[in-house]
């Protein structure tokens, strides 16, 4: 028995339509809104140093100035990545260092993303390193 669209109720059919026509709207509102965060992010110099790296896109670069604005309070790039949950939280004293776990802390969305930029940077690698 095959499904086609003429089997379909016109009610269902409505029903189609609106959330089609919902789903068009979505678009066009990330549309905008990504144009309106490129504009601006776009005056901070600090952004286009961010996107210049690999993995970090528009939408990356703009989250990070949002959570971390210029990072001042960081000391380097490691505390920013145990705040960001990344890697382990460090404590050192006297030359010994020691290790704590991850606490996934700060921002889940930032986390995320740059999780998802780094396996995009990785892959992307991979891809112009081979023949």
């Amino acid at each position: 028995m095959s499904s086609s669209v003429d089997e379909l109720t016109p009610t269902v059919r409505e029903l189609l339509l609106e959330r089609y026509q919902q789903l068009l709207q979505l678009r066009q509102q990330i549309n905008t809104l990504t144009r309106r965060i490129a504009i601006q992010a776009s005056a901070d110099p600090a952004y286009d140093r961010l996107q210049a790296m690999p993995g970090i896109g528009r939408i990356c670069a703009s989250a990070l100035l949002a959570a971390i604005g210029h990072g001042q309070q960081f000391s380097c790039g490691r505390q920013v990545s145990a705040w960001l949950g990344l890697v382990p939280r460090q404590h050192g004293s006297g030359g010994k260092l020691q290790l704590y776990g991850m606490t996934k802390s700060g921002d889940r969305y930032l986390r995320t993303m740059l999780i998802h930029g780094a396996r995009a940077a990785i892959t992307r690698t991979k891809d112009q390193a081979s023949p």
